[in-house]
């Protein structure tokens, strides 16, 4: 199983141009390979790989530009990697076509794939083609390092992100005849209601600071465009964008390491958010935003895969907000700002983030039995008029597979 950590890095005046002219380096091979792929696709209808991009690396970049060598061999033939896989992504249908690299508008990282070390004990990192770094080691890696990934922000902060491989497998999720499911329901108000009646806050960390962001966005258009006082405002407002998106991580990977571990829970139910649809939404677009819906889903995702818990995703058209979670009845005219509704069938009041958590629960426990062959899936009325769909996580893929007997399925 790998993992990766991240440390902040505390290069000095000479590692950080060194760090510089390989990041420049990357991105001028990045551009030139692309350049070529893409001349040679349109005049000869040829294709090339890694393999053909490593080669026009050593045997025409490098005599051409022989400062290209301060750069790590191996940096470099990891650029060549990337753009083959963006290639393929790009054949797949999975993303656009590679773009060009822009000297300031790009990432600016690079890769090294062999010879880094960590030395915990005198808090220093090796990176090849740079030495020794001072470094925030503020946990032990477990592992055999694999890689080391070095990242420069526009904020002039320096991270390296360190992936270890530890030799062992992911556990296999085991579920005992009855299962504890937890339901987890996210939303703006509260940024997660379970089932078992944990909240968990919104910290909403770009309404805290965007007051002071927007007056240092004033204050950078009022200055020359590439003078030195708009160099200092631009990374002043970089590292107030990071603050913001530091504070933002920090309570998700709380929250879903809560939800996950501490709960005690063998299953977790959630919904399948239409976050792209919900954008379009002028009104709260910002919002949802800074709530980051998705990043949620992909944490709970890969650490129910470290943990051993199975995930149960259900339809993005399962009506949970508007079932009564104690006898079933539909509520077909509850609105996005009805927040508490009272059953008329059984007269039970209703929290509509605690009721959709519970409906979630409700889910998760039919899937998991309908998944093992113990009873039937749920009758239609219960739902709405699109029906139910149930996503299952393992770790052996992490694909979406329909269960049998759902509209749609195959």
């Amino acid at each position: 199983m790998q993992k990766a950590y991240r440390f902040r890095l505390y290069p000095t005046e000479e590692q950080m141009q060194q760090m510089t002219r390989i990041i420049g380096c990357c991105r001028f091979v990045w551009n030139r390979l692309l350049d070529y792929s893409s001349k040679s696709y349109k005049r000869r209808g040829e294709s090339h790989g890694s393999f053909d991009f490593n080669n026009f690396i050593a045997h025409t970049l490098k005599p051409a530009f022989p400062w290209l060598s301060d750069a790590p061999a191996q940096t470099l033939q990891c650029v060549s990697a990337d753009l083959s896989a963006a290639f393929r992504a790009f054949f797949r249908g999975d993303a656009e076509y590679p773009k060009f690299k822009k000297k300031n508008r790009s990432k600016k990282s690079f890769r090294i794939p062999q010879r880094g070390k960590v030395d915990t004990e005198n808090s220093r990192i090796y990176v090849q083609g740079v030495g020794w770094v001072n470094a925030v080691i503020h946990r032990t890696p477990i592992g055999k390092l694999k890689n080391i990934t070095v990242t420069v922000n526009p904020s002039g902060t320096v991270y390296a992100s360190c992936l270890f491989e530890d030799g062992k497998d992911l556990p296999v999720p085991a579920l005992p005849d009855k299962p504890k499911v937890l339901g987890v329901d996210l939303n703006l108000d509260r940024l997660a209601v379970c089932s078992d009646g944990t909240d968990y806050e919104n910290p909403r960390a770009l309404k805290q600071h965007e007051r002071r962001l927007k007056h240092l966005q004033r204050m950078l258009s009022k200055k020359k465009k590439g003078s030195e006082n708009w160099k200092k405002q631009k990374a002043e407002i970089a590292g107030l964008q990071e603050k913001i998106a530091s504070i933002r991580k920090d309570r998700i990977n709380w929250m879903t390491k809560c939800i996950v571990c501490k709960s005690q829970a063998d299953a977790i139910a959630i919904e399948n958010l239409n976050v792209s649809g919900m954008m379009r939404n002028d009104k709260l677009s910002k919002h949802i935003q800074d709530a980051s819906f998705h990043e949620i889903r992909r944490q709970i995702e890969y650490k129910c895969l470290w943990y051993g818990k199975t995930l149960v995703i259900a339809d993005r058209f399962y009506a949970s907000s508007r079932i009564c979670s104690a006898c079933g009845w539909h509520n077909d005219r509850l609105t996005l700002r009805d927040r508490e509704w009272e059953c008329p069938v059984c007269h039970t009041k209703h929290d509509r983030d605690r009721n959709a958590a519970l409906n979630l629960e409700s889910f998760g426990l039919k899937a998991l039995a309908r998944d093992a062959g113990e009873v039937k899936p749920p009758e239609k009325p219960s739902v709405d008029e699109h029906g139910v769909c149930t996503h299952l996580r393992s770790k052996v893929s992490v694909n979406e597979e329909r269960t049998p007997g759902c509209p749609g399925s195959l």
